[in-house]
């Protein structure tokens, strides 16, 4: 048996992303959302996947980094451009170092998270 957890949150930045033509789009803002989903084959404890409250603490420490900017200025995106895969990417990388440095005895896993610019368009980033 598989047990999920989901925990959502939302941040506000601007970015610009290069066109399908390679010239680069107005900068633009979004009220971004985000789902994470944390799972785990066996509940803790205290039969929890993993605390929400302790994934809420993950979440903020990111967006700490990330509310408020121009994310192609941010350092976060040195090495890439801020597509809504790429946001996701690094949140995903964030919440799962996190976790890891936690070393819970049931060991969840972020199964995946999803980024939505808009309710029309999200990418979601998930483990393999």
């Amino acid at each position: 048996m598989i047990y999920k957890v989901l925990v959502n949150s939302s941040f506000y930045a601007s970015h610009y992303v290069r066109l399908p033509n390679g010239e680069w789009e107005e900068p633009h803002s979004h009220n971004y959302k985000v789902e994470v989903c944390i799972s785990s084959e066996e509940l803790d404890e205290n039969g929890m996947v993993i605390d929400f409250t302790l994934v809420d603490s993950y979440l903020e420490k990111i967006k700490e980094k990330l509310n408020n900017t121009v994310l192609n200025e941010s350092p976060l995106f040195d090495e890439v451009i801020p597509t809504a895969e790429n946001i996701a990417k690094v949140i995903f990388t964030h919440i799962s170092e996190s976790i890891k440095k936690e070393k819970l005895a049931n060991s969840p896993k972020v199964e995946y998270v999803k980024v939505s610019e808009t309710d029309r368009y999200s990418s979601v980033v998930q483990s393999d």
